[in-house]
Parts: C-alpha cells; sequence; structure tokens
C-alpha cells in the first residue's frame, strides 16, 4: 500500500505545482483551482487528503481567503447548509478535509479592508497616467506592464528551479482542459452570481477591478481601449503581483511556524507567481513597496461546535 501511494504521489497532478521553499527548505503544493468548479474543489480536497497521507505532520492548509470574506462565507452559507451546498467551495472543501485531520488552516489573502482602496487608488492613479502620456504617466504604466506581463505569461524561469520536486512543472491552460473541468465551468457559471446574491466568498478580484475602473473612467473613454488597459494593470499589479507577495509570505510563515509542509488553496493565476516568490530568498515585497502593507496569514481558530464532517 505504501508503494502505491508513493507511486501516485510520483505522478504530477493537474493544477498542482509542489516545490521547496527556499528560505525554509519545506514542501509546498500549490493548488490552482477554477473557483467553484467542482473539479476544483475536489482537486482541493484530494491534495490535502494526499499530503496528510504523505506527510504525516501536514504543517497546514493555507487558504486564498482573508478573515472578513471568510467569516462572512460561514454565516451566510454555513457548512452542511443548502446554501453551502448551492455554492460549495474550493476552499471550504479544502478546510473540511484540514478539520478532519487536524490540520491548522490558515487564511492567506489580504484582507479586503485594507486592499480594496488600494484597487481604488491605482485605479485613479493609472486614469492621471493615462492623460499624462508627457509626465511620466505613460511611463509608469509601461513600466507596470513590463515588470508583470512577461512573467504572468512565461513561466520559464519557474519551470528551471531544481526546488520543483521531480516531474513538477508550472500550471498551464492544458491543466484546465480536462472533461471534468470544462464539465465545471458550467456549475462555476452558476455558483458565481448565486455566491454573489448570497453574499458567500465570491472571488472578488475580476469583478472589484472591473467596477473600480468603470468608476475611475469617465465618459466616453469608458467604452474605449483605455478603459481595458486600466483593468489589465489592475489585474496585473494589485490583484496578482501585491497579492501574490502576502499570498507567498504566508505560505512561508506557515510553513516556518509549523516547521512542516504546506498545501495552498490558490485561485490558478496566482500558481505561477506565487511559486516564483517562494522558489527566491527574498522577503516578497511588491504590496509593501506600493502601499506599506507588511501583512501576512491569519491562523483560523475553529469554533468548539465545528462539525468537519458538515464541510465535506
Amino acid at each position: 500500500m505504501h508503494h502505491l501511494l508513493l507511486a501516485s504521489l510520483s505522478v504530477r497532478s493537474p493544477q498542482v505545482l509542489r516545490l521547496r521553499d527556499a528560505t525554509t527548505g519545506q514542501q509546498v503544493s500549490l493548488v490552482g483551482t477554477v473557483h467553484y468548479n467542482p473539479a476544483s474543489v475536489a482537486r482541493a480536497k484530494e491534495e490535502v487528503a494526499l499530503a496528510s497521507k504523505r506527510d504525516r505532520s501536514l504543517g497546514a492548509v493555507v487558504v486564498e481567503s482573508c478573515t472578513s470574506r471568510w467569516t462572512t462565507s460561514l454565516e451566510k452559507a454555513p457548512p452542511g447548509s443548502l446554501i453551502a451546498n448551492l455554492v460549495c467551495s474550493e476552499m471550504q472543501g479544502a478546510a473540511g478535509v484540514a478539520l478532519q485531520k487536524g490540520v491548522p488552516i490558515m487564511l492567506g489573502d489580504a484582507d479586503a479592508g485594507a486592499f480594496l482602496p488600494r484597487v481604488r487608488q491605482l485605479a485613479q492613479q493609472s486614469v492621471r497616467d493615462l492623460v499624462s502620456p508627457f509626465a511620466g504617466g505613460w511611463a509608469a504604466i509601461v513600466q507596470d506592464f513590463g515588470r508583470t506581463l512577461p512573467g504572468t505569461l512565461n513561466p520559464a524561469d519557474v519551470a528551471g528551479s531544481e526546488l520543483l520536486l521531480e516531474g513538477e512543472r508550472p500550471i498551464g491552460i492544458q491543466d484546465f482542459l480536462k472533461p471534468e473541468m470544462l464539465v465545471g465551468f458550467l456549475f462555476s457559471l452558476i455558483r458565481y452570481p448565486a455566491a454573489f446574491a448570497l453574499k458567500a466568498p465570491l472571488p472578488f478580484a475580476a469583478l472589484a477591478a472591473f467596477l473600480y475602473a468603470l468608476e475611475a473612467l469617465q465618459g466616453a473613454a469608458r467604452a474605449g481601449p483605455t478603459g481595458w488597459v486600466l483593468v489589465a494593470r489592475l489585474l496585473l499589479v494589485a490583484f496578482l503581483e501585491e497579492r501574490n507577495a502576502e499570498l507567498a509570505r504566508s505560505i512561508r510563515r506557515a510553513a516556518a511556524e509549523k516547521d512542516a509542509p504546506v498545501v495552498a488553496i490558490l485561485g490558478g493565476l496566482h500558481v505561477n507567481g506565487v511559486a516564483r516568490l517562494l522558489l527566491s530568498e527574498a522577503t516578497p515585497d511588491a504590496d509593501s513597496l506600493a502601499y506599506d502593507r507588511v501583512a501576512d496569514g491569519v491562523w483560523w481558530e475553529p469554533p468548539p461546535e465545528v462539525d468537519a464532517s458538515k464541510w465535506l
């Protein structure tokens, strides 16, 4: 049985990137998900279960959520309720397996209370930059795209790292073209608006970026290409680069404090960027440089009455 388990773990799992953190030396499994996709929910739960068997002292499960969003989701869609079953998320699914196995859970994402004002500030700054081509505005936008876009589109540096586990590679579009994932997209399309209506943990990145972009733009510019430049800048800088920094710090701290392997459940677009940060000994600081944010994850304390079986 032990040999069968090792054999199964030696085969790369779709949507998963396994590596060793450059600072702690601990194994980290990054699970890239499509939010609310049943196949992603299953993959997240499976990776936590596999890691628990492989690493009998699995240190933590880090989820891409914050205290405010996590608390709201549990209040509005309590695990085991009809609402929770309707908007079942990979974060709660993975947390359920962790609870069942006694593995600590860390909320590793930037808190919405601090993050959304940053999005508004960047959107407003982007509008000023767009209308100031000769005062350094366009240069600032080009600099941001030049810094963030190449690594987002081409994770060759991640692929070439010696800290990746054997057989591992960055996740790509091929990870999400499996039949079960494609069918699951239909569920995602239903669950996204349902989660929004029920105030469950809607992945707010694209929605908030778009709304702030529209608010920042005025008049006819809203329908023009400048709007897409603004949204792309918000996505690449605020929602990916800066959030990746806090997610990576959270994962690294969890590995250090527990002195054990970690599984992190992330949106698919975050995985390669977070991996790049964990493969370097440098402290991730994109958000710190942008708006002096130096926070990282919060350990979630399950209520005494929590029933892990309702989370699965």
